[in-house]
């Protein structure tokens, strides 16, 4: 008898509604192992058979629900008995992930650095894909459950196509407020993705994914970006590209040239009158905007840390976990050490590559999570990314063709990256499971 029989045969004789404990049949748990760089290797595919047993019996351990959660709820379950029984969740899933990549792509053509006005329909489309998205990722587990289906490839695929529509939600809040070409946009990427890798960083800890902090979690955001960009269709966008000066009120205006930071914090030096002013007449209305974005993203990141190490029993194991946001935000922030021409000019492919490889080690730590695999500190996807940013900043040799070039097919290699990781991992996970990814299997009688 192997272990999945095992597990079948303990889960069978359990009291029905009883919480069964299977966990003195599994393999060992290695989430606590510090590995440096070399990973426990796999003999076939890219997990490890204890992971794949590790996966297969996982459960799923959801965060708290916000009011509009609650509220939302019976109208998501009202949407997914419209949709048909032989529809696999995984299926919905990807539905909702193509709303994404249309609006990517539509957003892509009219604005292919983000930097330029694109048309309102535009907008109005893009509002219509990112609520069309969250409902339907709101909708698959119910549609699992449903149809007697739910699976650990579920939530594997749910979390993996967030991360990835996470670009196209970045692609479109930057089409409202036109702010790509500039560091501001790789600032505001690299927090975005960031934040999202120390989630799933968390569960990986702690064994919660937090989904609220408070009564506001993503639901308010996905379907709060959702209105913003609706309701940029119908104002005028170069409200955002005027200095703050010019439309901060009065008051505000005064307390900054009292220094309200002095005051705040007196061991600030003030700053001239001059230096002062010359902010005022830089900053704009779309910077204020996102260091409000980027100021609540370092919040969620610290709420998250903060519960990893109260979570975690050592200080070595303190020091191991922190070590594992090392390549997620050194990778975040490489963009910035580009010279301003490159920023500029390759905006999309620099975005795009680093975007997919923040992607690629993030659906790893999803993965690796559930499969309680240890996580190397040193991920080497990192590094032809990171080996392009130092060649494209040092090399003097390398035209305005070139480096578009080595961007493109860096973006190129991580595609390929990607697909193969995901598939190789999907198919021992179906291979495990006796499952499809995209279709559901008729149950013998």
């Amino acid at each position: 008898m192997d272990l999945q029989d095992n597990f079948h045969e303990i889960t069978q004789s359990a009291a029905p509604g009883a919480k069964q404990d299977v966990s003195h049949v599994l393999p060992y748990d290695h989430t606590d192992r510090h590995v440096w760089i070399l990973e426990p290797p796999a003999v076939q595919g890219v997990l490890t058979q204890d992971g794949v047993t590790q996966i297969a019996f996982h459960q799923y351990k959801a965060g708290t629900y916000t009011t509009l959660d609650n509220l939302l709820n019976p109208y998501w379950t009202a949407l997914t008995e419209l949709l048909p029984l032989h529809m696999a969740p995984n299926l919905v899933t990807s539905t909702g992930a193509l709303h994404c990549f249309v609006a990517y792509l539509v957003t892509w053509h009219y604005s292919p650095d983000l930097d330029q006005a694109v048309p309102d329909w535009v907008l109005v489309a893009s509002a219509y894909c990112m609520a069309a998205y969250y409902t339907l990722d709101c909708c698959d587990g119910k549609q699992a459950r449903r149809t007697n289906s739910s699976s650990p490839l579920g939530q594997l695929f749910d979390h993996g196509v967030d991360c990835i529509c996470n670009l196209s939600h970045l692609s479109m809040v930057m089409a409202s407020l036109m702010a790509g070409s500039s560091p501001w946009f790789f600032m505001t990427q690299g927090i975005l993705q960031f934040s999202f890798f120390v989630a799933q960083w968390e569960e990986y800890y702690t064994g919660t994914l937090p989904h609220a902090t408070g009564d506001f979690g993503v639901t308010e955001v996905n379907y709060g970006l959702a209105a913003m960009t609706l309701g940029n269709a119908f104002v005028d966008r170069n409200f955002y590209l005027k200095p703050i000066a010019e439309v901060a009120p009065k008051w505000l205006l005064q307390a900054w040239n009292d220094n309200v930071a002095g005051w705040i914090l007196p061991v600030v030096p003030r700053l001239p009158a001059a230096v002062q002013q010359a902010l005022l007449g830089t900053i704009q209305v779309r910077h204020v905007l996102l260091l409000v974005f980027g100021l609540g993203m370092k919040i969620l990141i610290a709420l998250s840390v903060t519960r990893v190490l109260v979570h975690v029993s050592s200080t070595k194991q303190r020091l191991s976990s922190v070590s594992k946001l090392f390549t997620p935000l050194l990778l975040s922030y490489a963009p910035l050490f580009l010279a301003m021409e490159t920023i500029q000019q390759e905006t999309r492919y620099v975005s795009l590559s680093f975007g997919l490889v923040i992607c690629l080690i993030t659906i790893k730590m999803i993965v690796f999570s559930m499969a309680k695999r240890a996580y190397a500190t040193v991920q080497w996807d990192a590094l032809p990314a990171l080996a392009a940013v130092y060649w494209v900043r040092s090399d003097p040799r390398l035209t305005p063709v070139g480096v578009h070039a080595v961007f493109v097919c860096l973006t190129a290699l991580y595609l390929l990256r990607i697909y193969y990781w995901t598939s190789s991992a999907i198919t021992q996970i179906c291979q495990r499971l006796d499952i499809n990814l995209f279709t559901l299997k008729q149950k013998s009688a």
